[in-house]
C-alpha cells in the first residue's frame, strides 16, 4: 500500500465542546464494527466510551487530527491499572481510534498512534495495549504494521453450537 503524505495534519486535545464531534467518530466507527462483528447489538446507538469523563481526566488524552482546520480523525490513550501479576502496575490502552474513509491511506492513523505513545512515554508508560475485533482482519493488520503484537487471544463459544 503506497502511503499519501498529509500536509497541515494538526494534533489537539479534545475540549468538552468536542463531544459531539468525538460521538459522530464514534457512531462510525461502531457502524464499520458492526459490519464485521455479528455479536455486536446491531440497532440503536451504542456508546463504547464515556467521552465527556475522559475529557479532562489526567489520565486519558483523546486526541483530534486535523488537516488545514477539519478534523478527520481521533484516537483515546488512557492509562490502566494492570492486573497483579503483570510487571507492569500500569499500562496505556489505545482505543476511539478512527479516521474518514476519504483520509485513510496516509498514515493519519500511524500519526495518532505516534502521539498517543509519545504521550504514553511522558507519563511512564511502557505498555501499550489496544483491542481489535480478531473479524477486522484490516485493522489487526494495519496495527501490526505499527508494532502491534498478539497477546491473549480471548476465545467465545455460542451455546447453541454445542
Amino acid at each position: 500500500m503506497k502511503i499519501i503524505p498529509v500536509i497541515n495534519i494538526r494534533f489537539r486535545y479534545a475540549v468538552p465542546s468536542d463531544v459531539p464531534l468525538l460521538r459522530n467518530f464514534e457512531s462510525k466507527l461502531v457502524a464499520h464494527e458492526r459490519s464485521v462483528e455479528p455479536t455486536l447489538i446491531q440497532k440503536g446507538s451504542l456508546e463504547y466510551y464515556k467521552i465527556p469523563d475522559l475529557i479532562g481526566d489526567e489520565n486519558a488524552s483523546i486526541l483530534i487530527a486535523e488537516v488545514d482546520g477539519v478534523p478527520i480523525g481521533c484516537g483515546l490513550g488512557q492509562i490502566k491499572e494492570n492486573d497483579f501479576y503483570n510487571n507492569e502496575k500500569q499500562y496505556g490502552y489505545i482505543g476511539l481510534m478512527y479516521v474518514e474513509e476519504s483520509q485513510r491511506g496516509k498514515n493519519i492513523g500511524g500519526l495518532i498512534i505516534q502521539e498517543l505513545m509519545d504521550w504514553f512515554g511522558t507519563k511512564g508508560i511502557n505498555e501499550i495495549r489496544l483491542k481489535v475485533y480478531a473479524s477486522n482482519p484490516m485493522a489487526v493488520e494495519a496495527y501490526k504494521k505499527y508494532g502491534f503484537e498478539h497477546y491473549v487471544h480471548d476465545m467465545k463459544l455460542k451455546k447453541d453450537t454445542i
